[in-house]
């Protein structure tokens, strides 16, 4: 009877034991499963009730996917793939404070004159770090899964940022709008513009007096006919800037400031955008542009908004055969061609994307165009590891 006593006190310690492992960190992945046990990692297949060992002398802090962070030190981290039951380590860096979230690594480490921030991604060949916050920054709480900043700064803009997310507390550095717009929920949604109040090209008031002048909607059928002329399809490298510049899209649509127009007036969204702080959900004065000249001014307001000059400055005033010179110049775009990338269908296409079409004479010059801007991801898109143009 002693003996049953005593088995069964074991048996009760183990079991508080697994519950105390669970509390650190235990998650499955594929038929694997992972715990932080001591100061080590640990795994096991499947039911089996025996853990082995996955890594020695670290503990798993964050995880996305097949990739974790892990903590050898006090400064001290490795980012590793989970491979049949281990963990490899891809890269080493030293820092403060690091976590990895949403496929993006972001770290900081302490300066001479401030908090210096940096945000990676693994490209499967090796991390690639780019400045993210810098200059007299300092931290308001830190909770062990992210931190929050005071006064951190970024293209000149100072503010409170969330570190965990990246985006402010208060208006400034991530050029968060001031009033952020719905956002549709369907895939492969479109930015498009095509006629003024009267129906025609030019000629209207300025400002949206009819929702066809600029609105957002579904890929249309006429769009995935293979006599649809698109050429050329545009890509941001910047997901943060493309992300901003959806939004700028969708508070143009929203707001009931901006029309169409593609002669006189076609920039004239870019004077009232520059007058609202490059805010178009705080338009003050009607304004209207082109199929084109919209999708640039988006990208030029958000990378007002984010203090990158090169595609902050360069000139909306184009048409679409011709805008491909100007976006490319920045270097924060790659393009595609009909024949490498499918361009009547958004399935596979991304936030941001610009396609462009154009019409022909017998000589070769171009007489017509036109311009859509994808606004949600594709329903079959998995995001691609390209970086900004920072980081090149």
């Amino acid at each position: 009877m002693k003996w049953a006593w005593l088995i069964l006190f074991v048996i009760v310690c183990l079991c508080a034991g697994d519950r105390s492992v669970q509390a650190r960190n235990t998650f499955s992945y594929e038929k694997y499963e992972y715990s932080n046990r001591g100061q080590s990692v640990y795994s096991r297949k499947g039911t089996d009730s025996r853990w082995n060992l996955a890594l020695k002398d670290q503990t798993i802090t964050s995880r996305y996917h097949s990739w974790v962070l892990t903590k050898t030190g006090r400064k001290s981290w490795n980012l590793c793939r989970l491979q049949k039951g281990k963990l490899k380590i891809k890269w080493s860096l030293s820092a403060d404070i690091a976590l990895y979230s949403g496929n993006q690594l972001i770290f900081v480490t302490d300066q001479s004159d401030g908090l210096t921030f940096y945000s990676a991604k693994y490209n499967g060949q090796g991390t690639r770090a780019f400045a993210y916050f810098t200059r007299g920054s300092h931290i308001i709480s830190y909770d062990g899964k992210g931190a929050r900043v005071k006064n951190a700064e970024l293209s000149g803009q100072t503010a409170d940022v969330d570190f965990a997310s990246g985006r402010a507390i208060r208006n400034g550095s991530d050029g968060a709008l001031k009033n952020p717009p719905r956002m549709p929920k369907k895939a492969g949604m479109m930015f498009n513009a095509t006629s003024n109040e009267k129906g025609t090209k030019s000629g209207g008031q300025l400002g949206k007096q009819d929702p066809r002048e600029c609105r957002i909607e579904k890929y249309i059928s006429k769009w995935k006919k293979k006599k649809f002329r698109w050429r050329v399809l545009y890509r941001c490298k910047d997901r943060r800037l493309a992300e901003l510049a959806v939004q700028e899209a969708a508070a143009a649509v929203h707001g009931g400031m901006v029309g169409y127009d593609n002669e006189a007036n076609r920039t004239t969204l870019w004077k009232v955008a520059e007058l609202s702080g490059y805010d178009l959900s705080a338009l003050q004065s009607p304004g209207d542009g082109s199929c084109i000249t919209t999708a640039m001014i988006f990208y030029k307001c958000a990378a007002k908004r984010l203090g990158i000059e090169s595609v902050a400055n360069m000139d909306c005033n184009v048409r679409s055969w011709t805008a491909g010179k100007t976006l490319m110049k920045t270097g924060y775009f790659e393009q595609f061609t009909k024949d490498q990338i499918n361009m009547h269908r958004a399935d596979n296409n991304q936030i941001g994307d610009i396609y462009t079409a154009d019409w022909r004479d017998d000589m070769g010059e171009a007489y017509r165009g036109h311009t859509i801007m994808q606004i949600t991801d594709g329903r079959k898109f998995k995001r691609y590891s390209s970086s900004s143009a920072a980081e090149e």
